[in-house]
């Protein structure tokens, strides 16, 4: 949660250096969290559809951020390539990306799979009692 106020604060203050940087923290902990997934797929009995739907969201999301950075970088004079196909590419693929991989705690809090990630982590405070409306 406090990565993603900094990156709007960043954002704001138009720091697209930084921002980019922060943005390669935050893909790689999303690369991180699905290597772990992979690991111990099988102990969190995830299926591999599941996983699937997860990366593919970090590729979206990988994708997006190239797409971004090269857009920035050697497109600085063409304003409808910048702004409009690159910024647009940008949200789209974010957006997608993003929603693909909160598939995967859905999938998680539906199947009641924190228990076991509390047991596997040992993290105390991951409950799940709280139903999910959806």
């Amino acid at each position: 949660m406090w990565i993603t106020i900094y990156l709007l604060t960043v954002t704001g203050l138009h720091n697209e250096d930084l921002f980019n940087i922060l943005f390669g923290f935050f893909l790689t902990s999303l690369f991180i969290l699905m290597i772990f997934l992979e690991l111990y797929k099988f102990k969190l009995e995830i299926p591999h559809k599941i996983l699937n739907y997860g990366w593919k969201g970090v590729l979206l999301i990988l994708c997006a951020g190239i797409f971004w950075l090269v857009t920035e970088k050697l497109c600085s004079y063409h304003f409808i390539i910048k702004y409009l196909f690159g910024h647009a590419f940008w949200h789209i693929g974010v957006g997608l990306g993003g929603y693909y991989i909160t598939l995967i705690p859905l999938y998680l809090y539906q199947k009641n799979t924190f228990s076991n990630i509390k047991t596997l982590l040992g993290i105390p405070y991951l409950e799940n009692n709280y139903p999910l409306v959806m």
